[in-house]
Protein backbone atom coordinates (compact mmCIF):
# COMPACT_ATOMS: atom_id res chain seq x y z
CA UNK A 1 0.00 0.00 0.00
CA UNK A 2 2.85 2.39 0.87
CA UNK A 3 4.51 1.71 -2.47
CA UNK A 4 1.22 2.32 -4.28
CA UNK A 5 0.81 5.69 -2.53
CA UNK A 6 4.41 6.66 -3.39
CA UNK A 7 3.87 5.74 -7.03
CA UNK A 8 0.66 7.76 -7.25
CA UNK A 9 2.28 10.83 -5.67
CA UNK A 10 5.24 10.64 -8.06
CA UNK A 11 2.98 10.27 -11.08
CA UNK A 12 0.93 13.28 -10.02
CA UNK A 13 4.12 15.29 -9.52
CA UNK A 14 5.33 14.41 -13.03
CA UNK A 15 2.09 15.47 -14.66
CA UNK A 16 1.81 18.67 -12.61
CA UNK A 17 5.29 19.71 -13.78
CA UNK A 18 4.41 19.08 -17.42
CA UNK A 19 1.08 20.90 -17.13
CA UNK A 20 2.78 23.90 -15.53
CA UNK A 21 5.34 24.23 -18.31
CA UNK A 22 2.73 23.58 -20.96
CA UNK A 23 0.59 26.52 -19.79
CA UNK A 24 3.32 28.95 -18.76
CA UNK A 25 6.40 27.87 -20.69
CA UNK A 26 5.16 29.35 -23.96
CA UNK A 27 4.99 32.82 -22.43
CA UNK A 28 8.46 32.43 -20.91
CA UNK A 29 9.92 31.39 -24.27
CA UNK A 30 8.14 34.25 -26.03
CA UNK A 31 9.44 36.79 -23.50
CA UNK A 32 13.00 35.58 -24.06
CA UNK A 33 12.57 35.92 -27.82
CA UNK A 34 11.10 39.42 -27.49
CA UNK A 35 14.10 40.62 -25.50
CA UNK A 36 16.55 39.37 -28.11
CA UNK A 37 14.56 40.44 -31.17
CA UNK A 38 14.26 44.08 -32.21
CA UNK A 39 12.83 43.31 -35.59
CA UNK A 40 9.14 44.23 -35.94
CA UNK A 41 7.64 41.98 -38.61
CA UNK A 42 3.98 41.53 -39.45
CA UNK A 43 1.92 39.25 -41.69
CA UNK A 44 0.86 41.43 -44.65
CA UNK A 45 -0.89 38.86 -46.86
CA UNK A 46 -2.05 35.26 -46.61
CA UNK A 47 -2.78 33.08 -49.64
CA UNK A 48 -3.17 29.38 -48.95
CA UNK A 49 0.18 28.23 -47.53
CA UNK A 50 2.13 31.28 -48.78
CA UNK A 51 2.62 34.20 -46.42
CA UNK A 52 3.91 37.71 -47.17
CA UNK A 53 5.92 39.19 -44.28
CA UNK A 54 6.57 42.93 -44.02
CA UNK A 55 9.35 44.44 -41.89
CA UNK A 56 8.90 47.97 -40.54
CA UNK A 57 12.66 48.46 -40.23
CA UNK A 58 14.92 48.84 -43.27
CA UNK A 59 17.92 47.92 -41.13
CA UNK A 60 16.62 44.44 -40.49
CA UNK A 61 17.09 41.97 -43.34
CA UNK A 62 15.38 38.67 -43.98
CA UNK A 63 17.35 35.55 -44.92
CA UNK A 64 16.17 32.52 -46.83
CA UNK A 65 15.48 29.47 -44.60
CA UNK A 66 14.89 31.55 -41.48
CA UNK A 67 12.01 30.35 -39.28
CA UNK A 68 9.51 32.84 -37.81
CA UNK A 69 6.92 32.14 -35.12
CA UNK A 70 3.50 33.79 -35.50
CA UNK A 71 1.62 35.38 -32.59
CA UNK A 72 -1.92 36.75 -32.38
CA UNK A 73 -3.07 39.88 -30.51
CA UNK A 74 -3.27 37.90 -27.27
CA UNK A 75 0.43 36.94 -27.63
CA UNK A 76 -0.52 33.32 -28.26
CA UNK A 77 1.62 31.41 -30.72
CA UNK A 78 -0.45 30.18 -33.65
CA UNK A 79 2.16 28.68 -35.99
CA UNK A 80 5.45 29.15 -37.82
CA UNK A 81 6.68 30.03 -41.32
CA UNK A 82 9.90 29.50 -43.28
CA UNK A 83 11.35 32.20 -45.56
CA UNK A 84 11.61 31.07 -49.21
CA UNK A 85 12.12 34.40 -51.09
CA UNK A 86 13.16 37.98 -50.24
CA UNK A 87 12.59 41.42 -51.74
CA UNK A 88 13.82 44.46 -49.78
CA UNK A 89 11.84 44.66 -46.53
CA UNK A 90 9.38 41.98 -47.61
CA UNK A 91 9.66 38.22 -47.66
CA UNK A 92 7.61 35.36 -49.00
CA UNK A 93 7.30 32.51 -46.52
CA UNK A 94 5.76 29.05 -46.46
CA UNK A 95 3.47 28.06 -43.59
CA UNK A 96 5.10 25.06 -41.89
CA UNK A 97 2.66 24.61 -39.01
CA UNK A 98 -0.46 26.11 -37.47
CA UNK A 99 -2.31 29.03 -39.05
CA UNK A 100 -1.56 32.60 -40.19
CA UNK A 101 -3.73 35.74 -40.30
CA UNK A 102 -3.11 39.24 -41.63
CA UNK A 103 -1.84 41.56 -38.90
CA UNK A 104 -0.17 38.91 -36.80
CA UNK A 105 3.28 39.58 -35.41
CA UNK A 106 6.16 37.40 -36.62
CA UNK A 107 9.20 36.82 -34.38
CA UNK A 108 12.44 35.23 -35.51
CA UNK A 109 12.77 31.86 -33.78
CA UNK A 110 15.45 30.13 -35.85
CA UNK A 111 17.94 31.95 -38.04
CA UNK A 112 19.74 30.48 -41.02
CA UNK A 113 23.00 30.40 -39.10
CA UNK A 114 21.49 28.56 -36.14
CA UNK A 115 19.46 26.12 -38.21
CA UNK A 116 21.88 23.29 -37.48
CA UNK A 117 21.05 19.66 -38.09
CA UNK A 118 23.11 18.54 -35.09
CA UNK A 119 21.84 18.75 -31.51
CA UNK A 120 23.72 18.08 -28.29
CA UNK A 121 22.61 17.86 -24.68
CA UNK A 122 23.33 16.74 -21.14
CA UNK A 123 20.72 16.05 -18.51
CA UNK A 124 19.49 14.83 -15.14
CA UNK A 125 17.09 11.91 -14.88
CA UNK A 126 14.66 11.30 -11.98
CA UNK A 127 13.34 7.72 -12.01
CA UNK A 128 10.71 5.63 -10.29
CA UNK A 129 11.95 2.05 -10.75
CA UNK A 130 9.83 -1.05 -10.17
CA UNK A 131 11.09 -4.63 -10.20
CA UNK A 132 8.90 -7.70 -9.90
CA UNK A 133 9.85 -11.37 -9.67
CA UNK A 134 8.26 -14.56 -8.37
CA UNK A 135 9.99 -16.06 -5.29
CA UNK A 136 9.31 -19.38 -3.57
CA UNK A 137 8.97 -20.04 0.16
CA UNK A 138 8.29 -23.56 1.47
CA UNK A 139 6.47 -24.43 -1.74
CA UNK A 140 4.45 -21.20 -1.75
CA UNK A 141 5.13 -18.62 -4.44
CA UNK A 142 5.09 -14.88 -3.77
CA UNK A 143 5.51 -12.04 -6.25
CA UNK A 144 8.04 -9.63 -4.79
CA UNK A 145 7.73 -6.02 -5.98
CA UNK A 146 10.70 -3.76 -5.23
CA UNK A 147 10.60 -0.04 -5.94
CA UNK A 148 12.62 3.11 -5.41
CA UNK A 149 13.06 6.71 -6.56
CA UNK A 150 16.54 7.14 -8.02
CA UNK A 151 18.70 9.49 -10.11
CA UNK A 152 20.78 9.26 -13.24
CA UNK A 153 22.63 11.31 -15.84
CA UNK A 154 22.61 11.21 -19.62
CA UNK A 155 23.92 12.91 -22.72
CA UNK A 156 22.57 12.86 -26.25
CA UNK A 157 23.62 13.55 -29.82
CA UNK A 158 20.77 14.33 -32.20
CA UNK A 159 20.39 14.81 -35.92
CA UNK A 160 17.44 16.45 -37.70
CA UNK A 161 16.16 14.25 -40.51
CA UNK A 162 13.46 16.81 -41.37
CA UNK A 163 12.08 19.96 -39.72
CA UNK A 164 9.90 17.77 -37.48
CA UNK A 165 11.79 14.48 -37.10
CA UNK A 166 14.84 14.18 -34.83
CA UNK A 167 16.95 11.06 -34.24
CA UNK A 168 19.02 10.77 -31.06
CA UNK A 169 21.76 8.55 -29.66
CA UNK A 170 21.70 8.53 -25.85
CA UNK A 171 24.41 7.50 -23.37
CA UNK A 172 23.65 7.43 -19.66
CA UNK A 173 24.44 6.33 -16.13
CA UNK A 174 21.76 5.24 -13.63
CA UNK A 175 21.84 4.42 -9.90
CA UNK A 176 19.22 1.96 -8.68
CA UNK A 177 18.35 1.44 -5.01
CA UNK A 178 15.16 -0.60 -4.57
CA UNK A 179 13.59 -2.15 -1.48
CA UNK A 180 10.44 -3.89 -0.26
CA UNK A 181 9.18 -5.76 2.78
CA UNK A 182 7.86 -9.12 1.58
CA UNK A 183 5.02 -10.98 3.24
CA UNK A 184 7.24 -14.01 3.87
CA UNK A 185 10.96 -14.64 4.41
CA UNK A 186 11.71 -15.21 0.74
CA UNK A 187 14.91 -13.13 0.41
CA UNK A 188 18.49 -13.68 1.55
CA UNK A 189 18.23 -17.45 1.17
CA UNK A 190 14.83 -17.49 2.90
CA UNK A 191 16.27 -15.74 5.97
CA UNK A 192 14.59 -12.32 5.74
CA UNK A 193 11.58 -10.51 4.34
CA UNK A 194 13.63 -7.33 3.75
CA UNK A 195 14.38 -7.55 0.02
CA UNK A 196 16.80 -5.14 -1.65
CA UNK A 197 18.61 -4.40 -4.90
CA UNK A 198 21.44 -1.92 -5.42
CA UNK A 199 22.98 -1.58 -8.86
CA UNK A 200 24.54 0.89 -11.28
CA UNK A 201 23.81 0.79 -14.99
CA UNK A 202 25.54 2.15 -18.06
CA UNK A 203 22.94 2.74 -20.77
CA UNK A 204 23.01 3.18 -24.52
CA UNK A 205 19.90 3.84 -26.58
CA UNK A 206 18.21 5.63 -29.41
CA UNK A 207 15.12 7.77 -29.95
CA UNK A 208 13.01 8.99 -32.83
CA UNK A 209 11.19 12.24 -31.95
CA UNK A 210 8.36 13.87 -33.86
CA UNK A 211 7.79 17.59 -33.25
CA UNK A 212 4.24 18.93 -32.99
CA UNK A 213 3.25 22.59 -32.59
CA UNK A 214 3.69 22.77 -28.81
CA UNK A 215 5.28 19.43 -27.79
CA UNK A 216 7.09 16.37 -29.13
CA UNK A 217 6.65 12.61 -28.91
CA UNK A 218 9.49 10.11 -28.80
CA UNK A 219 9.86 6.35 -29.17
CA UNK A 220 12.95 4.19 -28.95
CA UNK A 221 14.85 1.68 -26.88
CA UNK A 222 17.67 1.23 -24.36
CA UNK A 223 20.16 -1.45 -23.45
CA UNK A 224 21.57 -1.38 -19.90
CA UNK A 225 24.66 -3.07 -18.52
CA UNK A 226 24.91 -3.35 -14.74
CA UNK A 227 27.85 -3.34 -12.34
CA UNK A 228 28.35 -3.02 -8.59
CA UNK A 229 25.28 -5.20 -8.04
CA UNK A 230 24.25 -6.00 -4.46
CA UNK A 231 21.02 -7.94 -3.90
CA UNK A 232 19.47 -10.56 -1.64
CA UNK A 233 16.37 -10.92 -3.80
CA UNK A 234 17.74 -12.08 -7.17
CA UNK A 235 20.66 -13.77 -8.80
CA UNK A 236 23.09 -11.02 -9.85
CA UNK A 237 23.29 -12.36 -13.39
CA UNK A 238 19.51 -11.94 -13.76
CA UNK A 239 19.75 -8.16 -13.31
CA UNK A 240 23.15 -7.63 -14.93
CA UNK A 241 21.70 -6.51 -18.26
CA UNK A 242 18.31 -5.56 -19.66
CA UNK A 243 16.63 -4.23 -22.79
CA UNK A 244 13.66 -1.87 -22.88
CA UNK A 245 11.26 0.08 -25.08
CA UNK A 246 10.86 3.79 -24.30
CA UNK A 247 7.94 6.15 -24.86
CA UNK A 248 8.29 9.89 -24.15
CA UNK A 249 6.40 13.17 -24.35
CA UNK A 250 8.25 16.45 -23.93
CA UNK A 251 8.66 20.12 -24.69
CA UNK A 252 11.66 22.36 -25.52
CA UNK A 253 11.98 25.77 -23.87
CA UNK A 254 14.36 28.03 -25.80
CA UNK A 255 16.65 30.58 -24.15
CA UNK A 256 17.78 31.80 -27.57
CA UNK A 257 18.31 30.50 -31.09
CA UNK A 258 20.90 27.92 -30.05
CA UNK A 259 20.22 27.01 -26.41
CA UNK A 260 17.17 25.35 -24.92
CA UNK A 261 15.87 23.21 -22.06
CA UNK A 262 14.22 19.91 -23.08
CA UNK A 263 11.83 18.55 -20.42
CA UNK A 264 10.15 15.19 -20.85
CA UNK A 265 8.40 12.38 -19.03
CA UNK A 266 8.68 8.79 -20.20
CA UNK A 267 7.82 5.18 -19.59
CA UNK A 268 10.33 2.37 -19.93
CA UNK A 269 8.79 -1.01 -20.78
CA UNK A 270 10.86 -4.10 -20.02
CA UNK A 271 11.25 -6.60 -22.88
CA UNK A 272 11.71 -9.44 -20.39
CA UNK A 273 8.81 -11.92 -20.58
CA UNK A 274 10.08 -14.54 -18.10
CA UNK A 275 8.33 -14.91 -14.73
CA UNK A 276 11.52 -16.23 -13.11
CA UNK A 277 13.77 -13.32 -14.11
CA UNK A 278 13.12 -9.80 -12.75
CA UNK A 279 11.03 -7.51 -14.94
CA UNK A 280 12.26 -3.93 -14.42
CA UNK A 281 10.03 -1.03 -15.51
CA UNK A 282 10.53 2.69 -15.06
CA UNK A 283 8.71 6.02 -15.10
CA UNK A 284 11.09 8.95 -15.46
CA UNK A 285 11.44 12.70 -15.74
CA UNK A 286 14.27 14.14 -17.87
CA UNK A 287 15.57 17.67 -17.42
CA UNK A 288 18.32 18.56 -19.88
CA UNK A 289 20.34 21.42 -21.32
CA UNK A 290 20.48 21.33 -25.12
CA UNK A 291 22.33 23.34 -27.74
CA UNK A 292 22.83 23.36 -31.49
CA UNK A 293 26.24 22.99 -33.04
Amino acid sequence: MINLIKNNILLKLFFLIILFFNFYGLHIAQAAQDVQTVQDVQVAQVKNKKILLQSKSENEKFQVDEIYSLFDLNHKRTGSVKIIAIKDTRAVARLTEGRAEVGQRAILSLSKESNSSFKFGIGLKLMQNDVSVVQSFLGTKETVNLSGTNFGFNTFLGYLLTEKILTKIILGFEMHDLKVTALQTVCGGSTTNQCALKANYLTVGGRLNYEFESFWLGIGGDYKSGFGIETNAFYSDDVKSKANLNFEIGKNFHFNQKQYIPISIGYEYSLNTSTDVPKISQIYLNLSYGFDK
